[in-house]
C-alpha cells in the first residue's frame, strides 16, 4: 500500500488527534502504537513533535504491508 504525501500529512494529524477525528494521543501513546507494528522507538527527552514523529513513521512504513496492516479496521457483523 503506497499513499501520497498529502495523505501522509492528513493521517499524521489524524493519528495524533490534532484534527479532532480521533482522540488526542500523547507522544508515548504514539510510540506504543507504532511499536505494535515493528517500530523500535523509545519515548524520551528530545523526542520530535507528535505530528512530525507520526508523519515520519507513516513515511517509513509507506508502500509496505505494515502500513496496510496498521490501518485495518475490524469487521463487525
Amino acid at each position: 500500500m503506497k499513499i501520497t504525501e498529502r495523505t501522509i500529512k492528513f493521517l499524521g494529524k489524524t493519528l495524533c488527534g490534532d484534527n479532532g477525528i480521533l482522540p488526542y494521543k500523547k507522544g508515548h501513546e504514539l510510540v506504543e502504537f507504532f511499536v505494535e507494528f515493528g517500530a523500535n522507538d523509545v519515548y524520551e527527552e528530545g523526542f520530535p513533535s507528535r505530528w512530525k514523529y507520526t508523519e515520519d513513521k507513516i513515511r517509513e512504513f509507506n508502500n509496505s504491508a505494515t502500513l496496510k496492516q496498521s490501518f485495518k479496521i475490524p469487521h463487525y457483523a
